[in-house]
């Protein structure tokens, strides 16, 4: 519709992008997906510059997106984590270093290392989403902060 309203260029299409790519992506159509999440970024980049992108919460999450479809998608997690680490930057300047935003994130990042037996390298990014997701939920959500503990711990067993 934003390209019919000749504003296929501009900002005003990024919230149809993210909505279109989000659909390829869990209907499992990875290549649409990708080019959906690629555009917002590229839009959303070209938007607010290179200083303002940097303190923008959606392009964090555009940066996201576009890793969870290599991660998710391709499973390419080498490919995803560069899109994760220019996220984290622009999710700690945007929301905060202890933000539910960047403890998410951190967490995927924990996850991904993982997943993929690299428990040393997960600790870290484990150890951060847990200081997020305390400070963001303390005793209010207290089941959820546990269970990022928990997973921090195991990854430092396993990486032991």
């Amino acid at each position: 519709m934003a390209e019919r309203a000749g504003k296929g260029e501009g900002i005003e299409a990024e919230s149809a992008l993210d909505k279109i790519g989000n659909a390829h992506f869990y209907l499992k159509q990875y290549d649409e997906a990708l080019q959906h999440r690629e555009r917002r970024l590229r839009l959303l980049l070209a938007h607010f510059g290179e200083e303002g992108a940097k303190k923008e919460a959606r392009v964090a999450e555009a940066y996201t997106d576009v890793g969870d479809v290599y991660d998710e998608g391709r499973g390419d997690f080498d490919r995803a984590l560069e899109y994760y680490t220019k996220a984290v930057p622009v999710a700690e300047e945007a929301t905060g270093k202890l933000s539910k935003t960047t403890g998410l994130l951190c967490h995927c990042i924990g996850v991904g290392y993982k997943n993929r037996q690299r428990y040393a390298e997960a600790v870290p990014w484990y150890e951060r989403a847990v200081a997020a997701f305390t400070f963001t939920y303390g005793a209010e959500n207290e089941h959820f902060t546990k269970d990022k503990e928990r997973k921090l711990q195991e990854a430092k067993q396993k990486a032991a």
